[in-house]
């Protein structure tokens, strides 16, 4: 039976269900009872899925607490752990038929099935291939209203009914208070800058006030300097407010004159039309023009007990402007970087916007104060992303460029570009048509003309007629997209008709004149409703993923596989179920974990033997086994679903399966592969798919030098190079000298001597970069250090640059997309200065040389046992968002 079938039937008259919940006082673990099955979960999920209530019952209490049949709530609740994966197959073991009966019956307004035949088939990471299921018709009724009152259904149902259902965690968690913390350390943070300082000021709580360069000479910098830090309480207030606030996004153009206000307030009126909640805050403070584009020009703010009312031209649609403080409508508004940053926090923590589906921000032009500071703000509440406005032409793109590179900086998710302006079109019978006299003089035709197209050929009225306006033979907005890897929206043409609605202040999508810019924008709108469906699955799978831990089991408890526990341990997303190794006794894992001469002695939690198969870390459970053969390693039995394999023994693709028949999905070999796919984060796990079931994290030195390798070739382009890996040393090498047949010079004493060594590290970044193949080569020399290492990478460029323009380009990838991978300092560092860096690889810039302007070498260190522990878990990571 197709699914849409099931809405036919009427609801059933017996819930073949009953609930209940018990908890342990003071514990965080909830049982649910399914059925007479019982399940548990964590209070964490139960916030997540079930209303503030319900959560408030069972926090509250340390009883059973019975809910009758047919609850609506705890209904909720269910389905929502289902969706999330959260509880057992068992109990996920429902026909659909049922729980769409009983979705009806409880009035929910959509439910998330997979196209199986029943829940147990269910894959929480699969949502982008799931099907909406309308459940609820009176929403339908108002989308066929809209659609009898001629005006145009901007987007289907399901889809706005799968946002609308969408919501947030509103209460401050940890892991948002972190967050806050993050942004305090942004460049012009949320302090309250003096009234007379420098433009770009940091901020006088900042950790660089009075001592960046943008400092010099302001009368505030001895003050600044010393002045205390502290985090700013406004920032928390931000976050309170706008909890009620589902989606924000952030409309952004590289110049003025693009039309952006124009986009937003179309967009906001577009987003109204599909019923949902949405305000626009027009954060333009010089330049307001947000009030006239929705015919709200004159009106004033009104103050209430909640805070400031925006000004409504709809029901569910709001606006607030500096537009509406002004005594004249053509006051100038003077105001440096400080006050109009002070407007902005007023706006975001003062308004009472009440319950929101989208807030639509129209901020000024370009990347300033502005911006940095309501990205700040924004991006500790839950900022969606930004969309960008441009034309066609090389000046405007060139600062759009800035503006993109200004999102992936701060760590804003650009939703799309849209290029407005593209050209004139319009219905050939809408234009006028002039007949120019010798002496210049215009003679209007245009009767005549339509007379005698609609006498000769009238088909002609029907033409649409296009003229470009704008250069964008150089590929306009779309190319400046695929080149910088961000979602094109589409193309606005140019249409007088739009001018006209957006100077009346009215929606361009109740009037048929706008013949050629309503469907281009409708389009647009559909395309950025995709792109934040496909975020909020992301998220999602995000909040999944750390509901639902990733089970993780070691093979090997060396000095790889005893930093991978500790990385493990220190995580929420993950979890050690599992150590293998037949070699050492519980005793002395536990003493090699707890004490280690590099990285410290282990103080998270107290760790202890429960028995001879079980280490106690904490009050947590591991299962210990000693087992020579992988095969026979009862991986299944512990739970471990990923199996870092990192004995160095079973590198193989063959010999590394054998894990999979103790029943680990998934195997990560902590070691260069010659037959296994290579994945070095930050640089091609993208490549991964769900289907490969066993992988190589490559070797520590790739790691470090991928990343590196990859910014040089993708902005300048790599001829050929040298790469030397300076090496600590390693538990392969002999402490005195000692026989080593196939390396006579490995044989000598590790911490006596400087070794010289081979390495495959520069031609393995071949296979993580095919387009690197064949043109790097290297070796290494061992050194008598026990930590840190660092990578001497020689080469010869296609394009040339200078090295500032190549400190400047891995400084700016450090701080953008690989920014956690890769590093940059410009002290002056040694090794030690490394030890226990979680990075890959941190380019050391004032080690680095140029010969000339296509021959330079740069240097880059990395903790060759930390940092490339950290690259396995988060290698695992990936491997389970996309499974």
């Amino acid at each position: 039976m197709k699914l849409f079938q099931f809405l036919e039937h009427e609801p059933i008259n017996q819930s073949p269900f009953s609930y209940g919940f018990n908890q342990e006082s003071n514990s965080s673990i909830v049982t649910i009872d399914v059925g007479g099955q019982l399940f548990q979960t964590t209070k964490q999920t139960l916030s997540l899925a079930g209303s503030k209530s319900l959560f408030s019952k069972i926090s509250n209490s340390s009883q059973t607490i019975p809910f009758i049949d047919r609850d609506p709530e705890i209904f909720s609740v269910i389905l929502s752990l289902l969706r999330i994966g959260n509880l057992p197959s068992e109990a996920k073991a429902f026909d659909i038929q049922d729980l769409i009966f009983e979705s009806q019956f409880y009035g929910i307004e959509n439910l998330l099935v997979n196209s199986q035949s029943n829940l147990s088939q269910f894959d929480a990471f699969n949502l982008e291939k799931s099907l909406v299921l309308p459940l609820v018709v009176e929403k339908e009724e108002r989308f066929r209203d809209r659609k009898s009152q001629n005006k145009s259904p901007i987007l289907e149902p399901s889809s706005r009914l799968l946002l609308s259902s969408h919501t947030r965690v509103f209460s401050i968690s940890s892991n948002q208070k972190e967050l806050l913390n993050q942004q305090l350390e942004m460049e012009n943070g949320g302090y309250e800058i003096p009234e007379n300082a420098n433009e770009h000021c940091p901020g006088p709580q900042s950790e660089s006030a009075g001592k960046s360069d943008s400092c010099e000479g302001c009368p505030n910098q001895e003050a600044c300097a010393t002045a205390p830090k502290g985090p700013d309480p406004d920032l928390v207030a931000i976050v309170e407010r706008m909890a009620t606030v589902k989606h924000k996004i952030l409309v952004l153009s590289g110049k003025g004159g693009v039309g952006k206000s124009t986009f937003s307030a179309q967009l906001s009126f577009a987003l109204a039309a599909m019923d949902f909640q949405v305000g626009l805050l027009d954060i333009d403070i010089c330049g307001p023009s947000i009030p006239k584009m929705l015919g709200l020009e004159g009106q004033e703010i009104h103050q209430s007990n909640l805070g400031w009312s925006p000004v409504y031209v709809e029901s569910n649609l709001g606006v607030m402007s500096i537009g509406f403080m002004l005594p004249h409508p053509d006051e100038a508004v003077i105001w440096r970087g400080p006050r109009k940053n002070g407007i902005i926090k007023q706006f975001l923590k003062d308004v009472y916007w009440g319950e929101l589906d989208f807030l639509v921000v129209d901020a000024p032009p370009g990347t300033s104060d502005e911006h940095i500071s309501i990205v700040q703000f924004l991006q500790a509440t839950g900022i969606d992303g930004a969309i960008i406005v441009t034309t066609p032409q090389q000046v405007s793109l060139i600062d759009v460029r800035k503006e993109v590179s200004f999102c992936k900086k701060v760590g804003l998710q650009v939703l799309g570009v849209v290029e407005n302006m593209s050209g004139l079109c319009q219905p050939l019978s809408n234009f006028r048509f002039m007949h120019l006299t010798e002496t210049g003089e215009q003679k209007d035709m245009t009767e005549w003309v339509i007379a005698y197209m609609r006498e000769k050929a009238p088909e002609m009225l029907n033409l649409v007629a296009f003229s470009e306006v704008f250069d964008s033979s150089a590929g306009g907005g779309a190319k400046m997209c695929r080149d910088m890897g961000v979602p094109f929206l589409g193309k606005v043409p140019l249409d007088p008709q739009l001018c006209k609605v957006a100077e009346e202040g009215r929606s361009c999508f109740d009037d048929s004149k706008c013949s050629t810019s309503a469907p281009a924008l409708k389009m647009i709108v559909e395309k950025l409703v995709s792109q934040l469906l496909k975020y909020l699955c992301r998220c999602f799978i995000d909040q999944a993923c750390i509901m639902a831990k990733i089970k993780i089991g070691i093979n090997g408890f060396g000095r790889i596989g005893r930093l991978v526990a500790r990385v493990v341990l220190q995580s929420d997303d993950v979890e050690l179920v599992a150590v293998n190794d037949p070699f050492i006794t519980t005793d002395y894992m536990t003493y090699m974990f707890k004490y280690d001469s590099v990285h410290g002695q282990w103080k998270k939690h107290e760790l202890k033997v429960k028995d001879s198969n079980t280490l106690l870390f904490g009050e947590k459970p591991v299962t210990v086994f000693g087992v020579r053969n992988p095969e026979e390693i009862p991986w299944s039995e512990a739970g471990a679903d990923y199996v870092v394999e990192s004995t160095g023994v079973f590198t193989d693709k063959d010999k590394a399966a054998a894990h999979l028949k103790g029943g680990a999905k998934k195997v990560i070999i902590s070691a260069p592969s010659k037959d296994a796919p290579m994945f070095v984060v930050g640089v091609n796990e993208k490549d991964y798919k769900p289907d490969v079931d066993i992988v190589s994290n490559a070797s520590c030195t790739t790691n470090c030098l991928a990343p590196l390798a990859k910014v040089l070739h993708d902005r300048f382009g790599i001829v050929e190079g040298l790469m030397t890996t300076v090496h600590s040393i390693t538990a392969t090498q002999k402490t005195v000298d000692g026989p080593s047949q196939k390396d006579w010079r490995g044989g000598r004493a590790a911490s006596f001597n400087i070794i010289p060594s081979s390495t495959g590290a520069a031609k393995a970044v071949g296979k993580v970069l095919p387009s690197l193949n064949g043109k790097l080569t290297g070796m290494a020399f061992r050194v008598p250090t026990v930590d840190v290492s660092v990578v001497d990478l020689t080469v010869r460029l296609e394009k040339a640059a200078s090295y500032d323009e190549i400190k400047a380009a891995l400084k700016e990838e450090s701080e953008g997309k690989m920014k956690g991978v890769l590093g940059y300092t410009e002290d002056d560092v040694v090794s030690t200065d490394f030890v226990g860096d979680s990075r890959s690889s941190i380019f050391d810039a004032k080690a680095g040389i140029a010969l000339s302007s296509n021959f330079v070498k740069v240097v880059s260190w990395y903790d060759n046992e930390w940092g490339y522990s950290n690259r396995v878990v988060d290698l695992i990571r990936h491997m389970a968002s996309v499974a």
